[in-house]
């Protein structure tokens, strides 16, 4: 309500509006339920409006027309028919397309400017204040590229596409040729006029300019690999790299990044395969226990052909190839100078066997660019486990240091490169840089809460612990200044830097935005701090919604989206996060008997202080008993405010889908303990179940369980140890640790060990370590407990739980003449997509309907569906015999 008080001026011009509304409110119990035919439509959204650079005015669009306004006075204009519309960077001039027309007008005014038989228009900034508009005319080939504050406009034909510098100094035109697919390269200078003709040749590809415009490189292929090509400032035309310098058993594939001062192209390659001769009998696979990778494993890869990097100097034509490493820091693509760069080395083994194989090893190292030299060895730099490397280990931006985790000893070090010292610059500070998502899986110690951001000059870094934001002096002589000053952790809440500041920007004194997470209430805000001040930061908004925001060249102008679970996302203007001006109106929801999500605290099985989301029907009747969908995987709590669209779905329940239509779902966050992942599951689920029951609108024999992947797996764990659920539906479910832990992915041919020594699955050892624990978690084990009617999902193309998995327990249950049934989807993969998903969400709602509900079961329930009527009868119809399934 806070919210909504802020809105008097707009409440109050929207008088009719409010008394729709309050309508609505009286009748919500008239409102229909979803369907499915709902489910299977575009829901509409609210497009991110547009904000002038001065904050002085701000385009939005809203039933399908666009709106521009003045953010201070009540002057407006309705564009009818136009989706958005854009603002030159001197705020003077705005321009929309409308038809074959491209219009420009001028702020506070209503005069337009009209210019036929135009369409794709773009606007390019050269400079403050000096704004290029270009704009192709409705025959398509013909581009138009004018200034906007008056001059003489360029006109030019048969232009297939063009490119635009980062700074807007130059632009790059694909001419077509005389002859068929030939096409010439146009250098454009914006800023002299300067126009070359520097190239022409057949198909151009990965065209690249630096952010300065002042150089760029270019593919262009032959009949036998591709050119690399590059040009720059003051040449005449495009020089060819790969003359003689090249292997050439290799293909460049792409270009990364163009650097401008230092004259080097960085690209992508593969090798060529060489003609081998087979042997007499080529479909002998020899598995050996040496082999750092599986054979599937290592098969997949070779058909894949690995790509791998390099980059050349233009002027010496040096080039330094990196092979299938992976370039972990940004490759500079401007005037400033790039020595180093930052690479993980390729391991010779499975990434995800760092924990026992030697060959998987991280090797992150430094790179001279002037000769490629390797700066340190290999143990220098401990980072963390693969998937999790972009948080591990950071290059600063003026590559003076490699700042990095070390998970032994749970510090940030600093190495500089020069003088190769390294420094703990983390471990005179009391508190915990492990990731709170992630603190409860064996491999926690590896995963960290991450850099928020580095100050000018490479001083300081700015490195985020599980609530609080530290400014640590890289040079490690200054103390850590703690720029949130302990608010986070004392309130629960958790800071993160809205601004993009990786780049080196900030200075002492500078404030700074923080979007705000209260991990009690899950409120989400904004505060704001000063870097290089140890004092409480200042708060501005806190609201129980999820907000978005869109920040902009002016300081004290801001565009915020506001979403909850019963409001579609809707964008407001601000100026001091006080006051919002609601911009958009999106609310289909209105129109539906829609739901409410509340936090609810309970207590775990096990005595534990646990939490989780009630969603409830709009129209909730106290007086009635409702059943009970519990959906889970891991944590989902932090969803309470997210407006979820109705959507067909083949995986996951949609939940506005069943709560319209009359059931309360439940989602509780689970906290695990290594070794017990299913226990874990069912202590917190059946707390929630404990809490639930005693509530006189709740239903306790008409309580369901859903879950997918790894909540499939909770779902089998949770009926072989409890008959209190009335129905369980389980979509690409494990059944079996012991033979899921032996299994390969079909697809990449990796094994599927690390997910249960490491990450996920949680047993935190090996299966000969804790067999009592690979059993205590296969379902497919107890089986013959099962007392719930049970729906599966399992496909046979599934690349991450193996189809044996579905199979193994479905065969089990029907083995024990236990109620069950099984969806496959030929050729499907670990979800259902397009018409498998509309046919899973159908199956699910009609399973749950009747075994929750009391509704007719349909015949694929009750009578099967013969191999024989495989796409001919969906089993869809209700069976009204009488027939129990």
């Amino acid at each position: 309500m806070a919210f909504l008080k802020t809105h008097n001026s707009w409440l109050k011009s929207n008088s009719l509006l409010v008394g729709l509304l309050l309508l609505t409110l009286i009748c919500r119990a008239q409102k229909p339920a979803l369907t499915f035919a709902d489910l299977d439509k575009e829901w509409p959204a609210a497009l991110p409006p547009v904000i002038s650079n001065d904050g002085k005015y701000v385009s939005y669009n809203r039933d399908l027309n666009t709106i521009i306004k003045s953010t201070g006075s009540d002057w407006y204009l309705l564009l009818k028919g136009v989706k958005s519309c854009s603002f030159t960077q001197d705020s003077k001039r705005f321009l929309f397309l409308r038809n074959d027309s491209l219009y420009v007008g001028t702020p506070g005014k209503t005069r337009l400017q009209h210019i036929a038989n135009a369409t794709k228009f773009r606007l390019i900034n050269r400079e403050r204040d000096k704004d290029w508009l270009i704009y192709r005319k409705t025959d398509s080939t013909t581009v138009v590229i004018k200034p906007m504050q008056g001059g003489l406009e360029s006109v030019f034909q048969k232009v297939l596409d063009y490119q635009v510098s980062q700074n807007s100094k130059t632009v790059i035109l694909q001419i077509a040729g005389e002859k068929s697919s030939s096409v010439r390269l146009i250098w454009l200078d914006l800023k002299t006029g300067a126009r070359k003709s520097i190239w022409s040749g057949i198909g151009p590809q990965a065209i690249t300019i630096t952010d300065d415009g002042d150089s760029m490189a270019f593919l262009s292929k032959n009949k036998e690999h591709a050119d690399l090509w590059y040009f720059e400032t003051g040449y005449q035309v495009a020089l060819k790299l790969n003359e003689a310098q090249f292997d050439p058993g290799i293909t460049i594939t792409n270009i990364k990044a163009v650097n401008s001062h230092d004259h080097r192209v960085f690209f992508d390659y593969v090798r060529t395969n060489r003609t081998i001769e087979k042997s007499k009998n080529p479909n002998i696979n020899i598995w050996s226990y040496n082999d750092p990778k599986l054979q599937p494993q290592q098969i997949y890869e070779a058909n894949k052909q690995s790509e791998c990097t390099a980059c050349i100097e233009v002027n010496n034509k040096k080039i330094i190839d990196f092979g299938d490493a992976v370039i972990v820091s940004p490759l500079c693509s401007s005037s400033a100078a790039q020595d180093f760069i930052l690479i993980d080395q390729k391991r010779v083994g499975n990434i995800d066997e760092w924990n026992w194989n030697p060959a998987s090893k991280n090797s992150v190292q430094v790179v001279s660019l002037d000769d490629g030299s390797k700066r340190y060895s290999d143990s220098t730099i401990q980072s963390s486990v693969g998937f999790n490397d972009d948080k591990s280990y950071f290059l600063s931006p003026q590559q003076v240091y490699v700042i990095y985790f070390d998970p032994h000893s749970q510090n940030w070090y600093s190495y500089d490169i020069k003088s190769k010292t390294k420094t703990n610059l983390t471990g005179g500070v009391e508190t915990t840089w492990m990731s709170y998502d992630q603190d409860d899986e064996p491999a926690s110690d590896y995963y960290t809460t991450g850099v928020a951001g580095f100050t000018a000059k490479d001083s300081n870094v700015l490195l985020y612990d599980q609530n609080d934001i530290f400014q640590i002096d890289l040079s490690g002589k200054k103390p850590p200044i703690n720029i949130t000053n302990g608010y986070g952790k004392k309130r629960n809440i958790v800071f993160e830097l809205v601004e993009n500041v990786n780049q080196g920007t900030l200075k002492d004194g500078q404030k700074v935005l923080l979007k705000a997470l209260n991990r009690s209430t899950f409120d989400e805000g904004y505060y704001t701090a000063i870097i290089g001040r140890e004092k409480d930061p200042v708060l501005l908004t806190m609201q129980p919604c999820h907000l978005g925001i869109i920040t902009t060249p002016y300081k004290n102008a801001y565009l915020l989206q506001r979403q909850d679970a019963s409001q579609s996302p809707n964008w407001y203007f601000t100026t001091d996060f006080k006051n919002f001006e609601q911009l958009t109106n999106v609310q289909s929801e209105r129109a539906y008997n829609w739901l409410t999500s509340e936090l609810v605290n309970f207590t775990s099985l096990d005595g534990k202080s646990a939490h989780g989301v009630l969603y409830k029907p709009e129209n909730f009747d106290s007086t009635k008993k409702y059943p009970v969908i519990f959906h889970y995987y891991e944590r989902k709590v932090s969803e309470i405010h997210q407006f979820q669209r109705p959507r067909v779905f083949g995986s996951e329940m949609n939940i506005p889908y069943f709560v319209s239509n009359g059931y309360l779902v439940f989602t509780p966050d689970i906290h695990y303990q290594v070794g017990y992942p299913g226990k874990s599951a069912f202590n917190t689920i059946m707390g929630a179940a404990n809490y639930l029951i005693k509530q006189p609108w709740v239903d306790s024999t008409k309580m369901g369980l859903q879950g997918h992947s790894f909540g499939g797996f909770e779902t089998l764990y949770l009926i072989t140890h409890t008959g209190r659920f009335a129905a369980a539906m389980a979509s690409s479910p494990m059944s079996d640790f012991i033979s899921a832990y032996g299994s390969v992915s079909i697809k990449s041919g990796d094994s599927r060990q690390r997910q249960y020594e490491l990450y996920r699955d949680r047993i935190g050892g090996t299966l000969w370590d804790k067999p009592d624990l690979y059993i205590e978690n296969s379902p497919v084990l107890k089986a013959d407990q099962v007392t719930t009617p049970l729906l599966m999902m399992a496909n046979d193309k599934d690349s991450d739980v193996p189809f044996q998995q579905g199979v193994e327990f479905f065969t089990a249950m029907r083995r024990l003449r236990k109620k069950a049934w099984m969806i496959q989807y030929d050729g499907a993969d670990h979800w259902a997509f397009g018409e498998n998903a509309k046919d899973f969400t159908i199956r699910v709602k009609q399973f749950f309907d009747y075994y929750l509900k009391g509704a007719p079961p349909p015949h694929w329930m009750t009578d099967g569906i013969p191999a024989t009527m495989k796409g001919i009868d969906d089993g869809y119809a209700a069976d009204s015999s009488g027939k129990i399934p």
